[in-house]
Order: structure tokens, then sequence, then C-alpha cells
């Protein structure tokens, strides 16, 4: 299960990215 919490760690930060990317960041 460690190995699942790291990817969506690195999805959620993906997210993030794309987010700012198009001006949908928080």
């Amino acid at each position: 299960m460690d190995r699942m919490r790291r990817w969506a760690e690195q999805c959620l930060q993906c997210l993030d990215t794309l987010g700012t990317d198009y001006g949908l960041g928080r």
C-alpha cells in the first residue's frame, strides 16, 4: 500500500501543477 500512497501523492502534485498552469489553482 505504500507504493499506492506514494503514487497518489505524486498524482496530487501533478494535478496541483496542472491546475496552476491553467489558472485553476486553489
